[in-house]
Order: C-alpha cells, then structure tokens, then sequence
C-alpha cells in the first residue's frame, strides 16, 4: 500500500481574488453544510418517500492566527458589506495533498471573530457563510 502524506502548505483557500494566509495551526479550517442532502418520510404500510433537500449552502470557519494578514482582507469584505452591501465574493479552496474541493461563487462573512488579547498570540475564527456550492471530498 501506498503512503500517504498531507503537506499544510499544499491547503489553498482564495477569498475573492486574495489568498488567505496566516492559518493556525490546530483546526485551520472547517467545512460544513447547512442541511442533509435528502430526507426520508415513511407512511403507516412502511413505504419510504425520499425528499431532496435543495439547500446548497456551506458554513466555512477559517481560523487565522491574530498576525494573519488575512484578518485585514476579511475585515475589509465586513466594511464593504457594512457600507454597500458589497461583500458578497466567490470562495475557492482546493488541498492539493488530494482532490478535494470546494467552490462558491456568493460567499461572506456571516460572523467576524472575538478580538481576545494576551500575553501569547491568540486565533480569530472567522465563519463566512457559501451558497450554490461545489463540494467534492477525495483523498
């Protein structure tokens, strides 16, 4: 059997037409859908009706160290949706250790992150909120 490898520097996440960099170093980065792909209903003589579920959205969590570069181009798309409603972007993120991708054309911040302050550097855990989503999970 082959061996695998996973190289964090092989993990790309592009924001618009930025790349995003600074992650930490635990979680760097979470993906997660919003509804189940389908959902099932049973009558009373046990027949099973099958009911696609057409929500196609994604929430992303990026946690970024508090040095991150990252945190400034996020936190501009929030004063562009603030002032405009602008801060709606495409969101591209693809592991090259593998095939896995994700893609969406309308994406933004849905929640900036707690500023927390100490003697250490601390993670700002933006979540952005993705919709008309492609999402292929390889390995």
């Amino acid at each position: 059997m082959a061996q695998k490898n996973f190289d964090a520097n092989q993990l790309s996440v592009v924001f618009g037409v930025s790349p995003v960099v600074g992650f930490a170093t635990d979680t760097a980065l979470t993906i997660e859908t919003e509804d189940a792909q389908y959902k099932y209903n049973r009558d009373l003589h046990g027949n099973v009706t099958r009911y696609k579920i057409n929500n196609n959205s994604a929430k992303i969590t990026l946690t970024l160290t508090q040095s991150s570069r990252s945190n400034s181009l996020l936190s501009n798309y929030v004063e562009l949706d603030n002032q405009s409603n602008a801060g709606v972007f495409p969101i591209y993120i693809k592991d090259s250790n593998s095939t896995t991708l994700f893609r969406s054309d309308s994406a933004s911040v849905m929640q900036v992150p707690t500023n927390e302050f100490g003697e250490e550097e601390k993670n700002r855990e933006w979540v952005i909120m993705a919709t008309n989503n492609t999402h292929y999970i390889g390995s």
